[in-house]
């Protein structure tokens, strides 16, 4: 601006240069009334100075505007590039012990403050100090109430610059001389997880613009806490559940497993209980149950769970073998002891010396050769058939019979000194229908024994029919329903599921003797048609007059079956046919 009381004429003056047009940034702007005196020309120049010294201090002022824009960027980049390396590191991160180190390592390094420290929520709910950067920092000089605050408030808590010191009046940041304090808490999925902890004194380098980048960071930093706390959980809890599923097996084997036993009910345990007493004792052993009810099963596990299950184990079934052959099977024979005995045979005793000999259905044995077996138990010593030398042996000897010996006694069937030699330790076998809780169990068992023997998929067994096991009286025990699942899983094929209806079930022993009683004038040959005929029609009826059924329940093929079906005047259902 010009003054007013200038010279308005421009005598005297010279002309202005190009240079001070350029430096007045006059180029192709205007030209600006010439002074008319020298006052008035000085006048001018010394404002067209001002004017072009506030303009280059305007440059000089968006210059360092871009600049300061230019080391902002290129800070927050910097951020960007700690929290994404952060990041990385705390999701391979693979120890919670070691997490809290780092976390204060890359947060110093990304805020540029002087200390921290890591705060951890225990899980009886208290924060505790877990570790402080540089090590050695005492915690005592942090400011424990900025962190409640943040803990309590779930928030950020900035403290920042001397009169925000003084309005704390906090001796732990007066002492320090801090100029920010700073807690952020951990939180990740609403949880909180403890709280990160940074401070500066004035001469470091932390400044509020740090605090939306400590922000993001303890976020990814207690979601990294939260996941390990998680994983760790996880394997523990993994490590128990294997440590509870061996303590289960182990209470489940010595509950439920004695040998090759299986047994959940009461009745068994107390039996598997008494084995496990009895088996380590060499005295003799009298196993008394039903058919099927396993007493083989039982002399086996007293051998194999005892001290001398390395030893041979031999089994005989007294009544299944001729009494003119019995003597020379148990004892054994000398050549030409009788016809046919061309060379010398050991008998069982001598197989079994050092071990155990099993006599089934002892209660058969002929009466002349318990007194040869009652010798041997007294004496551990014999002589073959046809022998002269007597033999020693050292047989621990296990008998069972389905009989009631006491009974054979009293009736004078069986010698009582013999019973009471063997009945030095006693097992009593339940029959299955008193414990029904085994039949699950068991029925599982075989299910999974028969389906990889015949090659089959292993089907699952319905509730209905687990109940109808449940329900069966199992005349034949163990024995019958072993052979039930084996039929009926023969039959299923290739079914998914064994159903009641899939179930081939056994005639109960003595039901086709119903009725079976000879009418009078009726000859042999009617008597056993009509009760093939009655047996036949049960078992039709009983199995809802499917004939592939029926046909496995009586043990028979489909065409035999037809055939009698055909002969007997019968049709599905049971009933004789119209024709």
């Amino acid at each position: 601006m010009v003054p007013e009381d200038s010279p308005k004429d421009g005598a005297g003056l010279p002309p202005r240069s190009a240079a001070l047009e350029r430096l007045l940034g006059r180029q192709g702007a205007a030209p600006a009334p010439i002074p008319e005196t020298r006052e008035e020309a000085g006048s001018a120049a010394s404002t067209s100075a001002d004017w072009e010294l506030e303009r280059l201090r305007g440059q000089l002022r968006q210059a360092q505007e871009r600049l300061a824009d230019l080391e902002g960027v290129e800070a927050s980049h910097g951020r960007l590039i700690g929290l994404l390396e952060a990041n990385a590191e705390f999701l391979v991160a693979g120890d919670t012990e070691k997490l809290p180190g780092r976390v204060l390592a890359i947060g110093l390094e990304l805020t540029g403050a002087e200390r921290a420290a890591f705060f951890r929520i225990g899980k009886d709910g208290a924060l505790r100090p877990a570790l402080t950067r540089p090590e050695g920092a005492e915690f005592s000089a942090i400011s424990r109430s900025v962190v409640r605050d943040a803990l309590v408030g779930k928030e950020t808590i900035v403290h920042q610059g001397r009169v925000a010191r003084e309005g704390l009046e906090r001796q732990s940041i007066l002492d320090l001389d801090l100029e920010t304090v700073v807690a952020t808490p951990l939180m990740a999925r609403d949880r909180l997880l403890g709280v990160l902890y940074l401070d500066g004194s004035r001469a470091g380098r932390f400044s509020r613009a740090d605090i939306p980048v400590l922000e993001v960071f303890s976020r990814l930093a207690a979601a990294a806490l939260l996941r390990l706390e998680e994983l760790e959980q996880a394997r523990a809890t993994s490590v128990q559940l294997k440590v509870e599923n061996e303590d289960l097996r182990t209470a489940l084997g010595e509950r439920t497993r004695f040998g090759n036993i299986l047994a959940a009910s009461p009745a068994m345990l107390k039996v598997i209980a008494h084995l496990r007493r009895i088996c380590a004792y060499r005295s003799t052993v009298r196993i008394a149950g039903e058919t099927g009810t396993g007493k083989e099963l039982i002399a086996r596990a007293l051998h194999s769970e005892g001290p001398w299950a390395d030893q041979p184990f031999v089994a005989i079934n007294c009544g299944a073998i001729p009494e003119t052959l019995l003597e020379a099977e148990i004892f054994g024979h000398e050549k030409g002891a009788f016809t046919g005995a061309d060379q010398a045979k050991p008998g069982l005793f001598e197989q079994a010396d050092g071990g155990t000999l099993f006599l089934d259905e002892i209660g058969d044995m002929p009466f002349q050769l318990q007194v040869k077996l009652l010798r041997v138990l007294e004496e551990n010593e014999f002589r073959r058939l046809g022998g002269q030398s007597a033999i020693k042996v050292d047989v621990r000897v296990i008998a069972a019979s389905h009989v009631d010996l006491e009974q054979r006694v009293a009736a004078g069937q069986f010698r009582s000194d013999l019973f009471y030699r063997l009945n030095v330790l006693s097992v009593k076998l339940p029959p299955l229908r008193e414990r029904p809780e085994d039949v699950s169990m068991l029925a599982e068992h075989f299910l999974d024994y028969y389906a990889e023997r015949l090659g089959v998929p292993r089907p699952r067994l319905a509730p209905s029919a687990l109940r109808r096991l449940q329900r069966e009286a199992w005349p034949g025990n163990v024995r019958q329903l072993q052979n039930s699942i084996q039929r009926s899983l023969a039959l299923l094929g290739d079914g998914k599921v064994l159903g009641e209806d899939e179930l081939v079930l056994d005639a109960h022993p003595g039901t086709a003797g119903v009725g079976a009683s000879a009418r009078e004038g009726e000859s042999l040959k009617d008597l056993l048609a009509r009760v093939e005929r009655e047996h036949i029609a049960r078992a039709l009826e009983a199995s809802g007059g499917r004939v592939t059924a029926t046909a496995a329940r009586l043990g028979i093929s489909r065409q035999y079956l037809h055939r009698k079906l055909r002969d007997l005047g019968l049709r599905g259902g049971g009933r004789p046919s119209d024709s």
